[in-house]
């Protein structure tokens, strides 16, 4: 397990949790397809599943607050994610 980060003068927050290297996001499917080109088979594993997920419907919204998002934090499309997909 790694070991947390010090990071100092941070009033009352002097660890947090770090990841061993910065590989830790989403790759598109050209860069995963490039790292696993020597284990064709994963991918095609992958793919496979991908197309037994079933997708469905909520009976009803996810009810949240509402809050004000910071406007360093908007995006150039609208409010975020929702607006995106």
């Amino acid at each position: 397990m790694s070991q947390p980060k010090k990071y100092v003068g941070k009033r009352g927050r002097e660890f947090r949790f770090g990841f061993p290297n910065n590989e830790f996001y989403y790759k598109s499917p050209d860069a995963m397809k490039a790292l696993f080109a020597d284990l064709p088979d994963a991918i095609r594993n992958v793919e496979t599943l991908v197309e037994e997920f079933e997708v469905y419907e909520l009976a009803r919204d996810i009810l949240l607050p509402e809050f004000d998002i910071p406007k360093e934090f908007v995006s150039e499309g609208g409010r975020g994610v929702k607006m995106r997909i």
